[in-house]
Order: C-alpha cells, then structure tokens, then sequence
C-alpha cells in the first residue's frame, strides 16, 4: 500500500511539474483564432473550424488593457499556463491564465512587438 501511495504521489508531482507559464501577446483577431506570442515564438491556442487547445481562456480583460483591431477582435497583454508542445508550438492545454498592463509586453525585449 504504501508503494501504491509513493507511485501515485510522485505521479502527481510528475504531472505537476509539467505544467509552463508562457507569458506575451495573446491575440484573438478573428472569431475562433487565438495565439500568444512570446520570446520563443508563435504558440497556437486555437485556429477556427480546426485545432483547439484543452480549457478556456477566463482572464478579464479591462478595455484599457485591450487593443482593438477588428471590431471586438484584438490583443491583450497575459500569461497562459499549462501544457504547451514545443516542437509544434501548441498550447496543449490551458490551466488558468492572466492579464499584465500592456506595458509588460511593450517592455520586455525577449517579446516582439506588435505591428
């Protein structure tokens, strides 16, 4: 029994320590298409008709820290946390995510700006 617990607490902490925070540019430019961008790249959140990350983004986004550019469409500065596929550049699955003031974006050098 105690082996049964070991394996199943190390499993935990396992798929815990999985888990990434990627932080920049989420953009939403059309109904059904969402991307971060950040330091390391263009990560797909979801393509319309097509691929759809695990989860939802729940963040609350104020409209100060929204930059509109097609209608209610636009971008935000956050973080998304959860599993991402590096090689393909996925969001596998979003655990939570969050807004920053666009000024963190606009800041951090490791992160394109926006044109």
């Amino acid at each position: 029994m105690k082996t049964l617990l070991l394996v199943l607490a190390l499993a935990s902490v396992s798929v815990a320590a999985s888990a990434d925070t990627r932080c920049g540019w989420i953009l939403n430019p059309t109904p059904g298409n969402t991307a971060l961008i950040d330091g390391d790249g263009d990560w797909v959140v979801s393509v319309q008709g097509g691929y759809q990350a695990q989860g939802v983004l729940n963040a609350n986004v104020s409209t100060d820290q929204f930059i509109e550019v097609n209608g209610n469409y636009g971008y935000y500065c956050g973080c998304i946390s959860g599993k991402f596929d590096n090689k393909a550049k996925l969001v596998k699955r979003i655990d939570s995510d969050s807004v920053k003031p666009l000024k963190a974006c606009l800041m951090d050098s490791k992160i394109p700006s926006i044109k």
